[in-house]
């Protein structure tokens, strides 16, 4: 799985996208990292997924499979709108840290 997070990153266009943006889908994609590992302890805990999409208890392939689909169109929404690309990742970035920041608390303080 590791890898296959390296290569979305690593797959970033050279040209075209200001290094603040490379940064910011960068920490996207690592959040999105984050929130896989956290929602594998939660379902491990007991807990359920609150992504209606994913379903309850997806498995990790699931995930995996649709964070890949979920970066891959936030990458093409932050390429295809030069204009907007800077929006469109702090956006991504924080609905992703308040996913992320949710799970720290359940899986710390079982809330």
């Amino acid at each position: 799985m590791r890898s296959a997070w390296l290569a979305l990153i690593l797959s970033f266009p050279e040209y075209g996208w200001e290094n603040q943006d490379k940064y910011l889908m960068t920490s996207y994609i690592v959040m999105q990292a984050i929130d896989v590992k956290q929602t594998e302890k939660v379902l491990r805990q007991g807990g359920t997924e609150l992504n209606t999409i994913y379903g309850s208890s997806p498995s990790i392939a699931e995930l995996v499979g649709y964070k890949a689909i979920g970066t891959g169109l936030v990458y093409w929404l932050a390429d295809a709108n030069e204009a907007s690309r800077t929006e469109v990742l702090i956006a991504a970035n924080v609905v992703q840290f308040l996913a992320v920041r949710h799970n720290y608390f359940y899986v710390q303080f079982g809330f």
